[in-house]
């Protein structure tokens, strides 16, 4: 059986139970058309459809498929029940670095982008230009046939960013583009979520979620106020997969969610959703109706992908970009860098399923996205990221052994025993040392134990000499080069700036 036709029928359960439940309101959210559609599951495209869906600010304890109780996710926990979940994946706390990690497969110590307010670079290339001067996913992918579109959050797609005259997708390898503009200039927004210039901001900003501000193919998309970002976002990305495999061309789709971010100028700053009901507001919403609705919208996208027979050929990978706001995002501690990661797709690109305890970063999609498009795997020396395709396929051994993440001048490093969190050298922090109570586990499952500073214990000296090494060699600032001497001075007075506190996670329950 495929895990298409598992999905199908999964929905069919699915449609039963809506239909005599008594939450009618979310059947909207839903696509609940018949079977699969007409000519359905003779779309063929080889190399593998990908579709990338990143959600914002979200931690993995959130999600049903992590022991999450507080929300109901069914289309993401069955995804992870037909697919493959890592338990420990790493990114940076922060989205902008996060992205020009994911797209770009490499460090801040290549691009330069270390923060949203940190992005400089050594040989004095711009940072937020980094497309022009390292491989990114739909540059490799666009040379191996494949038609590329992104939508939602652009924030660092390597050739700018949004309300800057530089951003131009298209130099980034993306045939098509639908993203939220926060600067409403290139978009001509109508709504705005501050009249004036929040911290941190280069001016007021533009409306995300509801009437949001669209930069679509190198024109604004007029919105009005029934439009919600993702919905649009989401719909754009399904017509380009549709279309391109009309064409007999195998497509990525790059989906960066707004939700469930926070609008900018205050609390409370959540929006509501379409699962109200109604066309909305983007301040009188809640955190558990957002996250909702992210699991509605990968329903009706897989749906769709099903229902005109795509599905079969596509690899679906969802992952988010940092941990929640208050409970990791911006701190370099452990529950800031971890994501959940879950992926679908056809055996014989994926034909591991069930839970894994190895070692992932976000860093290492580019290369297993290569590895599955069947084109050349950047080499070591060119990118961060590790080839984890092999591993998908049934290779017993993952090709990583730590994990690295970084913000600002902070980073934090991992094994499958040991982790060193809240490290900071240039403002005088040593960072925190724990043991995990189990090899590969992680903060939530099963544990881990803090070690006292001051211990003598040999293999916590040797953990941590360790790991001083790889940090002295991957979190680099040349403090003899003036450029970087600056940018650091700069960021001394940014809005945001890195946390080192120790931070709880989010409860499950």
């Amino acid at each position: 059986m495929s895990y298409s036709t598992s999905w199908k029928l999964y929905r069919e359960a699915r449609l039963s139970r809506f239909l005599t439940s008594f939450l009618p309101c979310l059947i909207a959210g839903f696509s609940i058309s018949g079977s699969a559609g007409a000519e359905g599951g003779e779309v063929q495209a080889t190399p593998p459809n990908i579709l990338l869906i990143v959600a914002d600010d979200l931690s993995p304890e959130n999600f049903g498929f992590h022991g999450g109780e507080r929300i109901r996710t069914p289309n993401l926990d069955r995804l992870a029940s037909i697919g493959v979940v890592f338990e420990n994946v790493w990114t940076t706390p922060m989205c902008m670095p996060s992205r020009a990690q994911i797209l770009s497969g490499s460090n801040a110590s290549r691009t330069g982008i270390w923060h949203n307010q940190l992005n400089v670079r050594p040989d004095g290339k711009n940072p937020l230009e980094y497309a022009r001067y390292h491989p990114t996913i739909p540059m490799q992918l666009k040379e191996a046939g494949y038609r590329t579109a992104l939508a939602g959050k652009a924030h660092a797609i390597g050739t700018g960013i949004p309300g800057t005259t530089n951003l131009n997708p298209s130099k980034a390898g993306y045939d098509e583009w639908s993203i939220y503009d926060s600067s409403g200039e290139l978009a001509e927004a109508e709504r705005w979520e501050t009249e004036g210039t929040p911290p941190g901001f280069r001016g007021p900003v533009a409306s995300r979620h509801w009437q949001p501000s669209v930069y679509e193919n190198g024109e604004p998309r007029p919105t009005t106020p029934d439009d919600f970002g993702d919905d649009l976002f989401a719909d754009f990305l399904l017509d380009f997969m549709e279309r391109s495999a009309e064409q007999g061309e195998p497509s990525i789709a790059i989906f960066m969610m707004n939700l469930p971010h926070t609008v900018a100028g205050g609390r409370p700053n959540l929006p509501t959703t379409p699962l109200s009901g109604r066309p909305g507001s983007n301040r009188e919403g809640t955190f558990e109706e957002c996250v909702a609705y992210i699991d509605v919208i990968v329903g009706r996208m897989v749906d769709r992908l099903e229902e005109t027979g795509i599905l079969d050929d596509t690899i679906v990978v969802f992952t988010t970009d940092n941990g929640d706001v208050g409970y990791g995002k911006a701190f370099i501690v452990e529950q800031g860098a971890r994501v959940p990661l879950v992926m679908i797709g056809p055996e014989e690109h994926i034909g591991r399923t069930g839970r894994s305890t190895a070692l992932f970063s976000l860093a290492d999609l580019l290369p297993t996205l290569c590895d599955w498009a069947g084109t050349e795997v950047p080499a070591s020396n060119e990118i961060d990221g590790r080839n984890y395709a092999p591993y998908l396929r049934g290779d017993p051994t993952p090709p990583r052994s730590w994990l690295y993440s970084y913000l600002g001048t902070g980073a934090a490093i991992r094994d499958a025993e040991w982790v060193l969190e809240a490290y900071d050298p240039i403002g005088g922090h040593e960072g925190r040392l724990y043991r995990y109570l189990e090899p590969g586990g992680n903060i939530l499952d099963p544990g881990r134990k803090l070690i006292p500073a001051d211990t003598t214990d040999p293999d916590a000296l040797s953990a941590r000499a360790n790991f001083v090494e790889i940090l002295e060699e991957a979190h680099r600032f040349d403090l003899d080069n003036p450029r970087v001497v600056r940018a650091l001075e700069r960021y001394g007075e940014a809005a945001w700036p890195h946390r080192l506190d120790p931070v709880s996670p989010r409860p499950t329950r």
